[in-house]
């Protein structure tokens, strides 16, 4: 609409200089007054339109941000539940790993002495190879912790990082997926 007025203006311009070069006969001042009217009218349907754009974008805009704040709302009610998920998860943790730990067979509790001669009561024992927990605890513990961190700070093709660093190590010849050469390769030797 707006090259249409614009066009329409142009070409007005251009019909009321033409008009007023080549004569000044009244019928042509007449029409050359007629033509500058519609000229001005295609000028105010320019303005109107040029006012519509901008409500428009402010428009698009409005929704946008409407948009962004809903999507928003959501996100603040997934944090906080993710907030909750792992405020519980640190609750039980401790009890978790207590009774994990009790539960191994480096721990033994006799509750009524029988088997202690000259002790009454309760025995606690811990077993001699307890050592062998911390040996293997910690350095797994170690492990998941600091592969975490790098996953994190490097997610972006992580998995096929580690992928191709295994094929590496154990020296798979497996052809990668998305690798046109090897794709040929299979292809000239008859397999697919």
């Amino acid at each position: 609409m707006i090259e249409a007025a614009e066009a329409s203006i142009a070409t007005l311009n251009a019909m009321v200089e033409r008009i007023r070069r080549n004569g000044a006969g009244t019928l042509t001042l007449a029409a050359a007054d007629a033509i500058e009217y519609r000229k001005r009218s295609f000028h105010s349907t320019l303005l109107r339109s040029h006012s519509l754009e901008k409500r428009m974008s402010n428009v698009i805009s409005l929704s946008f941000n409407l948009i962004t704040q809903a999507d928003s709302t959501i996100l603040k009610f997934d944090s906080k539940a993710m907030r909750l998920s792992a405020s519980m998860t640190f609750a039980f943790l401790p009890l978790t790993g207590v009774a994990t730990l009790f539960s191994t067979p480096f721990f033994d509790i006799n509750w009524d002495g029988s088997d202690s001669p000259g002790r009454e009561g309760r025995v606690f024992r811990v077993s001699t190879t307890f050592w062998i927990f911390w040996c293997v605890a910690f350095p797994l513990t170690l492990f998941v912790v600091v592969s975490g961190a790098f996953a994190i700070n490097h997610s972006k093709d992580f998995g096929e990082r580690i992928a191709s660093y295994f094929a590496k190590l154990f020296g798979s010849a497996r052809p990668r997926r998305n690798d046109p050469a090897s794709e040929k390769t299979s292809l000239v030797n008859g397999s697919v």
